[in-house]
């Protein structure tokens, strides 16, 4: 909610001319364009007051107007009145106030679901009190994997506070959060309580990047292991070049129509052009986007990070996840509804860590990553080779290889996958990399006892390995 004060005091006219801001030359056209909106009053700023959560065209159209006008005040706000003595253009301040009040309603009719938490999203933003940190989301489901996924990356170097979200009391358990805190700067957020949506399951994941306390944000699965400390990201140059850094998913399928046509509805006149380019958009894959790991500065994307919120509220997600799988590609489409291209895809497709079979493909239930110099940099998909399965029937991952795209993917139960190369027979796992995920495991088998037995099978397999 923005408020404006406009306090008036007496003073002399050699002190006003020398104490009053002037508007930059350059900004000039801003303080026009905000002030032609002004004066147009009431009747030209309609905007339809529901809210249709089954209309793509109308949200899009609805977050791209407030956009504008959000963003035009944001920048001018400060020396409206100012600008307006100077003005030929003849706009009251009973009028700005007007226009306030209406781009406060427009802002509550959008974003509801940050009330009664949060009064605007200014509020919201005055939060973000630390510059970087790493964010997760974690339940009772997850605790196993998201407990290692921190402890490693404590174990490897890692100093990033983090912030481990969970949705609700039913969801984490007051025992396990007390052991993620237990943990050097890691703190558990219930993110029921700044979000008053129906929020469930993947849909979490955006709502807990914009409401961290961070201003850049990695965003990790609870299945991630990295190969390197995650902090080296943000100086990752295709990061530091938009603010944003997203990562491709495997080469697999075709979109259906219905996918695509929906995809068009979001931002029907302007399409980005980096949009426009990527696989699924010219019907390569049917997978553009697997948002295991998100790199977000939230200062100069958070209006395209509340696009994302939109498309993963409750009613939205009923449609959204017909469309597209979970939650994943909606990162790219939040950016895409508020015609923003500034964000970069990771250099190279994924590929696979694990084993090769009888016919010489690479297997696993792994996706793995490799940064912009084509180095080892993370793995989805976590330490146990089948998650899916209980604690007496999972083994940890048994991995000697890596390789990535181009190649042919063959699909597999239990969530695996092979990938066949024609030449490239895949890269040996270096003793670094054998080395986190050594790591990865006993800190798995540190919180869950029901591993111990598999972890020390685990070490003495790798024992072998190395003699």
């Amino acid at each position: 909610m923005v408020v404006v004060q406009r306090v008036i005091v007496s003073r002399s006219d050699e002190e006003f001319a020398a104490e009053k801001v002037q508007p930059a030359i350059d900004s000039t056209p801003l303080y026009r364009e905000m002030i032609s909106i002004i004066s147009q009053g009431t009747g030209s700023w309609k905007f339809q007051e529901t809210y249709d959560k089954e209309n793509f065209v109308k949200i899009g159209k609805q977050m791209r107007e407030f956009q504008k006008l959000y963003t035009l005040w944001k920048s001018t706000e400060e020396n409206i009145y100012d600008y307006i003595d100077q003005s030929d253009q003849k706009v009251s301040p009973d009028e700005v106030v007007e226009f306030q009040r209406y781009l406060n309603a427009y802002e509550n009719m959008l974003f509801f679901w940050l009330h009664p938490t949060y009064n605007s999203i200014e509020q919201l933003r005055s939060t973000y009190s630390h510059e970087r940190g790493i964010v997760t989301s974690i339940g009772n489901g997850q605790f196993y994997l998201g407990y290692s996924l921190l402890k490693t990356l404590r174990d490897t170097g890692c100093t990033l506070p983090m912030e481990v979200f969970y949705l609700g009391s039913d969801d984490l358990s007051s025992e396990n959060r007390q052991k993620l805190e237990s943990l050097t700067n890691v703190t558990t957020r219930n993110l029921k309580l700044p979000v008053s949506d129906g929020i469930a399951g993947w849909a979490g994941k955006p709502f807990a990047v914009l409401t961290s306390r961070f201003k850049e944000v990695i965003f990790l699965d609870s299945d991630i292991i990295f190969f390197q400390e995650p902090e080296l990201l943000f100086d990752s140059n295709l990061y530091k070049e938009t603010g944003a850094l997203f990562y491709l998913d495997r080469t697999l399928f075709s979109p259906g129509k219905k996918t695509l046509d929906w995809i068009k509805e979001l931002s029907p006149n302007r399409f980005p052009e980096k949009a426009n380019k990527n696989g699924l958009l010219q019907k390569k894959t049917g997978h553009q986007q697997e948002s295991g790991v998100l790199v977000i500065d939230k200062d100069q994307h958070f209006l395209s990070l509340l696009a994302t919120c939109q498309l993963n509220l409750d009613k939205t997600r009923e449609i959204t996840y017909n469309r597209v799988h979970g939650d994943k590609e909606t990162f790219w489409l939040g950016w895409t509804m508020m015609e923003n291209d500034s964000y970069n895809w990771n250099a190279y497709r994924p590929g696979v860590l694990g084993t090769f079979n009888e016919e010489g493909s690479l297997c696993s239930s792994k996706l793995f990553h490799v940064d912009e110099n084509k180095k080892p940099l993370f793995l989805n998909g976590g330490i146990v080779d089948n998650k899916f399965v209980k604690d007496e029937d999972r083994e940890f991952l048994k991995a000697s290889h890596w390789t990535i795209e181009p190649g042919n993917w063959q699909l597999l139960e239990a969530n695996r996958a092979c990938l066949k190369k024609e030449s490239d027979k895949g890269k040996k796992l270096s003793s670094q990399m054998q080395n986190y995920l050594m790591i990865s495991a006993k800190n798995y088998a540190e919180v869950n006892v029901g591993m111990k037995q598999a972890f020390e099978n685990y070490q003495k397999d790798n024992q072998k390995k190395k003699k």
